[in-house]
């Protein structure tokens, strides 16, 4: 809001400026004068001799500058100058209206149906000399008086500005002013609304991309490793492939090994089963004889024990002859 305010102070300034000073009047009547500013009167130090001039200070915006000018014998004449700082702006020539009447509200703004009446004279000589308190006023400036000449005692004249008109201008700037400057606070104030806004989500843009930066340094980071992972993947699909056909082939080889020993091994299967085909065909045989051992196993077994007996015997007997023998 400080920003708010210094602006409507500088503008106010310069709206001040536009409408601030003042105009100088200066007026010179042979002889003695009255005047009015939008028809009030003012009072003046020079306006009742004929050689001096009278000095007011108006407003830039006055409308309208009355002057009665009367003559109390010999010259006549009125002079007027108006200025603005240094510059003039006005002096007395054909926009002077001026009448040997005093019309009704002639003096004031608004009226209407002045009859002009308006001459330049030459009859006083020293206006025209530039003498006097008059002698800094401009040389463009003309000396007023009405048809009449010296029988018009007294002439009424007047001046238009564009006071009115300025004063109106301003007044419909002021109110688009006014009328700008209130929607100029309605939008700043809702400039500060969203401005806040804005600085809070701007806030939450830093903190945001915060993360989103340390989140995209890991993902780089991510990426760098996975680009390593990937050479080695590379690699190994290369390894892979080379021990992959080198597999092939291996295979390819114990292949061919496996066919040949199962070839070799069907060889043997049926070998077997012929083999086996011809021992049953010795096994009612293998029974036979194996019947047979079994009798002669038992013969022999007698046998044996038989021989065994007779031995034992042949031994005692044997043995009973040696002694009888040697005794």
């Amino acid at each position: 809001m400080r920003l708010l305010s210094l602006l409507t102070v500088a503008l106010l300034a310069i709206a001040l400026t536009a409408a601030g000073g003042h105009h100088t009047l200066r007026v010179v009547c042979d002889d003695i004068s009255t005047i009015w500013i939008d028809g009030k009167h003012v009072k003046a130090r020079g306006t009742g001799r004929w050689n001096q001039m009278a000095t007011v200070n108006i407003s830039p915006n006055t409308r309208v500058i009355a002057i009665k000018c009367r003559n109390t014998g010999g010259p006549y004449g009125l002079m007027t100058e108006l200025k603005h700082g240094g510059r003039v702006i006005s002096v007395s020539d054909a926009s002077w209206k001026c009448s040997n009447k005093p019309h009704r509200g002639w003096e004031k703004p608004g009226f209407r149906g002045f009859p002009s009446q308006t001459i330049y004279t030459r009859q006083q000589g020293s206006f025209n000399r530039n003498i006097g308190e008059w002698r800094h006023m401009s040389r463009s400036r003309k000396v007023l008086w009405t048809r009449g000449g010296g029988r018009d005692k007294s002439i009424f004249s007047r001046k238009e500005l564009d006071g009115g008109r300025r004063a109106a201008a301003i007044k419909a700037a002021h109110a688009t002013y006014t009328k700008y400057n209130g929607l100029y606070v309605a939008h700043f104030k809702k400039f500060q609304a969203y401005n806040t806004q804005y600085t809070t989500s701007s806030k939450a843009v830093v903190t945001v991309t915060g993360h989103y930066n340390a989140w995209v340094k890991k993902a780089n980071e991510a990426a760098a490793n996975a680009n390593k992972v990937a050479a080695a993947h590379k690699t190994a699909v290369t390894n892979y492939n080379t021990a992959s056909a080198a597999c092939t082939k291996k295979l390819a080889d114990l292949k061919k090994a496996v066919d040949a020993q199962a070839a070799k091994q069907k060889v043997y299967v049926d070998q077997n089963k012929s083999y086996l085909a011809k021992a049953n065909g010795y096994k009612a045989q293998m029974a036979a004889a194996q019947k047979t051992q079994a009798t002669h196993k038992a013969q022999r077994a007698a046998a044996e024990k038989s021989y065994k007996d007779a031995l034992a015997k042949r031994t005692a007997a044997l043995a009973a002859y040696k002694k009888l023998a040697q005794g």
